[in-house]
């Protein structure tokens, strides 16, 4: 993934004819929403973070149900 240019997009739009206000404020707006995109290995790794997590919560929570089961069928045997 390149890095965007808001300069490079700026000049382009000025070369076209835009006004150079509308250019910056254009060329602004785009380098904002840019700078919010993530890269697909990025996402991965949140991902795989994400879902480590849940299995260690799940296991935990199993674990939990398990070891109640356990008390319960002592208690009422």
């Amino acid at each position: 993934m390149t890095a965007y240019n808001p300069i490079a997009t700026l000049q382009k739009l000025e070369s076209v004819g835009m006004d150079r206000k509308h250019a910056e404020a254009l060329a602004d707006e785009l380098h904002h929403a840019t700078t919010e995109l993530v890269t697909k290995d990025e996402l991965q790794k949140a991902l795989d973070a994400q879902a480590n997590t849940l299995t260690l919560r799940i296991g935990g929570m199993v674990a939990a149900m398990l070891a109640l089961a356990v008390t319960l069928s002592k208690v009422f045997a």
